[in-house]
């Protein structure tokens, strides 16, 4: 019996037309992924169906949200065979012989993931138990994440990093004509006195110059926590993996991180007449306000924590001075009752006279406790009484508190899309588990491929039919071009315009003129991230203080700064950990070791290596090994390590552009029980070679049917389970076994 289920109704389906499922674990000719699902298939006007469709077969039906994703599963004898997404497609009308169809397609579990986790962005994620005020102490401690530290070291166990990065500098004005010079500690060691480098005491860099980084495993679960789905999976759980972090670097061209977000406010009040008081508190209300600093009652914000906050007052009003006198008041920012900054206004006796006070206070040192209010007071003469206008504003722009780690994600990078990108880096397989529809093995396809249960299908083909052998080589394209996102920082400008490409870029070229065309494996929002010495780094012994610099340059018309670095908003990165490394001599300073006047030799680096200095089997991230711009790197340091393409990609691809691979499509009697527990790691054996299943063309659920069926010839299987492949014998006994000496047509039939 087979039954459908959609959203907890069961529907009624034709039982002489039982629904067909397609599995395809992804096209080999393109190598994306794809989900199990069937082609269309029809389901009865029943009264039960009905009452679910409403009124969808009325043209002008508007019940029925065709829009809606539909969670469904399917049934076998009360078995639940699969799980997936149910769309409707169309519906079908016969007014003469009274009749309704309603034409459904199931969709398996991969695309009822990606459904449920939407079109959000990373910067949506729930990250709120990592919020923390990022001081100096902590920012530390997130040094000694693995591998500085064990596993579960750091900062929130190491989830949460703080690496030395150059994000660049803004510049201000100086002198007429005017010269731009920086504003902030710069990250440099050159070697100038009157230069503004941390590497120079009274010039330490402190904690807002530092971005945090969240670990990629971190971000995959997050995701993973929005849908009905789990996972397991050895690679996400690997050493390897729990350095790798994903870069949390704001939405808006800084060199500092945006920890503002839980302290701002925007208040604004609506006009009102006051009676002539010596003083009285502009009485505002709060629009903005997600820590709850500011009391509507008393028009008041509570500073919570110590440090430098922005305060903007734009606020108009009239005033009356009392005869014979007339008065004066002052208008602005109170602290604790005591005038912050204000404007005086004169009122003349008898007379209306308007008043306007624009007041702008940057970096403003306010200490946890403090007061602040808006006030107006008497300060001269007297005054009958004031107006204050509608539209009055108070704003709080920028203020230090808790960091909001998910905010910092990129903001244009779909949640989807960082999955996608994760499973195409490692060339990752996402495969339902067949013990378990709501759960997914996710492991890189070199060690799944072959994996799984070994099955002897060799009774189960249909000799009768034509067997159509066609080698893989041909469905290829000539070349096949790996790419991240190209960066915009300087060094990744650099690369394009000396190569005419994205840093890290491979071409894998077959140079085979029987094959044409060139196939694009592109990362959808990750950016590669060359790296180089820090700037002024004279090490001519090896290169060390090896850091990202993300900023561009651009000429300054300073002699003392003649190239600037000017911030960017930066793509998404992936990048390792390294741990704490020396920086070859070069001293900088914090606002930890300046009063304690101890400077740093070491700086927490990260890079797209897996290790430092490089070890011959670690992981290079990018698609062919690149050093780039690191300076004073010998040729043999240059050869060691391993790009992401030989680690993950390059196996995969020479089995589909090995001349002895091949395609089989054959027709075999497959039962409900063997597609119940078919899983694509599984090994198929037919007489005398081992293949795995690329696709199953529409097998009729519930029953013992023909079906099509693509296998890939395998070159390697790997035994588990203590499992013995049965012993090989001859199969095709009308031709050689030697593939070399078959006359066969190649063309698919």
């Amino acid at each position: 019996m087979i039954q459908l289920i959609v959203e907890g109704n069961f529907l009624d389906l034709y039982d002489r037309t039982p629904p067909k499922l397609t599995f395809q674990i992804e096209d080999i000719t393109d190598t994306s992924a794809t989900s199990i699902f069937s082609r269309q298939f029809r389901l009865p006007a029943t009264q039960r169906n009905f009452q679910f469709f409403k009124t969808a077969f009325l043209v002008n039906g508007q019940d029925f949200d065709v829009t809606q994703k539909y969670n469904a599963s399917i049934l076998v004898d009360g078995v639940e065979f699969r799980r997936g997404q149910f769309r409707l497609n169309k519906v079908y009308v016969n007014e003469v012989q009274s009749i309704v169809d309603y034409e459904a397609i199931f969709l398996g579990e991969s695309k009822s993931f990606a459904s449920q986790l939407g079109e959000g962005f990373l910067n949506e994620i729930d990250l709120t138990e990592y919020n923390h005020v990022p001081t100096m102490e902590l920012i530390v401690d997130s040094w000694q994440a693995y591998p500085e530290g064990g596993l579960t070291d750091g900062l929130f166990e190491g989830d949460i990093l703080y690496p030395l990065i150059d994000f660049g500098n803004t510049y201000a004005d100086e002198g007429n004509p005017p010269v731009l010079t920086p504003q902030e500690t710069r990250i440099s060691a050159v070697d100038a006195s009157d230069h503004l480098n941390f590497t120079k005491k009274q010039h330490p860099v402190d904690s807002s110059r530092f971005k945090p980084m969240v670990r990629m495993k971190v971000i995959f679960d997050k995701c993973f926590a929005e849908t009905d789905y789990t996972y397991t999976s050895q690679f996400m759980e690997s050493e390897r993996v729990r350095h790798m972090y994903i870069s949390a670097w704001g939405n808006v061209p800084s060199p500092y991180a945006d920890n503002s977000n839980s302290n701002l406010i925007s208040s604004s009040t609506i006009g009102a007449q006051f009676s002539a008081e010596d003083e009285f508190v502009v009485p505002f209300q709060a629009n903005l306000d997600p820590a709850g600093n500011f009391d509507n009652t008393t028009s008041t914000y509570l500073v919570p924590i110590t440090g430098t906050y922005d305060l903007v007052l734009n606020i108009s009003g009239q005033a009356i001075g009392d005869a014979p006198a007339g008065g004066e008041i002052e208008v602005g920012f109170y602290k604790n009752g005591v005038a912050l900054q204000t404007n005086t206004f004169v009122a003349g006796a008898g007379s209306l006279i308007p008043w306007d006070a624009y007041i702008e206070l940057d970096n403003e040192p306010l200490v946890a406790g403090d007061e602040i209010t808006v006030q107006v007071r008497i300060t001269a003469g007297q005054i009958q009484s004031y107006i204050v206008e509608n539209g009055a504003s108070w704003d709080i722009p920028q203020a230090p508190g808790e960091l909001n780690v998910a905010l910092m994600l990129n903001d244009k990078y779909k949640k989807i899309d960082f999955i996608k990108d994760t499973l195409t880096r490692f060339r990752l397989v996402m495969q339902p588990d067949p013990n378990n529809q709501s759960q997914f093995i996710i492991e890189p396809w070199q060690n799944w491929i072959g994996t799984g249960q070994i099955y002897d299908w060799t009774k189960k083909v249909d000799l009768s039919r034509d067997i159509q052998i066609s080698p893989l080589f041909y469905t290829q394209a000539e070349a096949i071009q790996f790419s991240d996102q190209a960066g915009t920082d300087f060094l990744s400008d650099l690369n394009l315009d000396e190569f005419d490409e994205v840093f890290g870029t491979l071409l894998v070229d077959s140079n085979n003129e029987l094959l044409t065309g060139l196939r694009e494996i592109k990362l959808i929002g990750q950016a590669s991230t060359p790296i180089t010495q820090i700037e002024g780094s004279t090490d001519t012994y090896g290169p060390s203080f090896i850091i990202p610099q993300i900023h561009v340059h651009e000429t300054g018309n300073s002699l003392d700064y003649p190239l600037q670095h000017i911030p960017i908003k930066a793509k998404t990165r992936l990048l390792f950990y390294n741990g704490l490394k020396s920086t070859g001599g070069v001293e900088w300073w914090d606002t930890i070791t300046a009063p304690l006047n101890t400077p740093r030799t070491e700086y927490p680096m990260v890079s797209y290596y897996e290790f430092w200095p490089t070890l011959s089997g670690g992981l290079n991230l990018n698609w062919q090994r690149e050093t780039g711009y690191i300076r004073y790197y010998s040729n043999e340091d240059r050869l060691r390590g391993r790009s992401q393409y030989e680690v993950y990609w390059g196996e995969y691809i020479d089995s589909l552009y090995d001349r002895f691979a091949r395609r089989v499509t054959l027709y075999v009697k497959l039962s409900n029980l063997d597609l119940q527990d078919f899983s694509f790691d599984d090994v198929v054996f037919i007489r005398d070679t081992y293949y795995y299943v690329e696709k199953i063309y529409d097998a009729p659920v519930g029953q013992d049917e023909l079906v099509k069926v693509d296998l890939i010839k395998l070159s390697r299987i790997v035994e588990i389970k203590n499992q013995v492949p049965p012993p090989p014998e001859f199969f095709w006994n009308t031709i050689n076994e030697n593939f070399n000496e078959v006359e066969e047509d190649w063309n698919e039939k």
